[in-house]
């Protein structure tokens, strides 16, 4: 059995060897044999440390990465793309005479309620910190209602667009 004081001199003499593999510019597979076994020595010496906490011997979970239902990442070349397109369009929706709108990305959930009919099922719901129950919306239209309700006062002649995420529950 391996003693605290050993495993230490294990560590000590791996990353000398290790330093020394670097410097002499070792082929790769031989530095990683040697990061393997000191991050083994290194383990050893964790585990025999740490041998009277209640995690002795269970090994670590890992964190499963992945996006959440529904929802996907877009990488560089995507986004190029993609905002070139939507560039295009706001450059077309201003040229005749169309206003840019952003609205929020969550609503009051009573304003929400109601207003999807069976779609209700799709939308998330929040709550804030002072306790007023609030709801992702599931697309613009309910949020640009509300702003017109809001502020389109007597006219209702308007060249509005807007792009941003529409958060359907999946």
């Amino acid at each position: 059995m391996a003693t605290v004081e050993s495993l230490n001199q294990e560590i000590e003499q791996q990353s000398a060897q290790l330093v020394t593999l670097k410097k002499q510019q070792a082929e790769g597979p031989i530095v990683e044999e040697a990061k393997k076994k000191l991050g083994e020595l290194k383990r050893s010496l964790a585990l025999l440390q740490g041998g009277g906490s209640k995690d002795a011997g269970k090994k670590k979970e890992r964190l499963l990465l992945k996006t959440a239902k529904g929802t996907r990442d877009y990488g560089p070349g995507e986004m190029f793309c993609r905002e070139h397109v939507e560039r295009i369009v706001k450059d077309v929706f201003t040229t005749f005479g169309g206003s840019c709108l952003d609205t929020p990305v969550f609503e009051r959930k009573d304003i929400l309620a109601g207003k999807y009919g069976e779609d209700a099922k799709l939308i998330f719901d929040l709550k804030d910190q002072g306790g007023e129950e609030l709801a992702l919306r599931y697309d613009h239209t309910v949020p640009l209602a509300r702003y017109l309700a809001m502020n389109g006062g007597i006219t209702t002649q308007h060249k509005l667009w807007q792009v941003g995420k529409g958060l359907p529950k999946r």
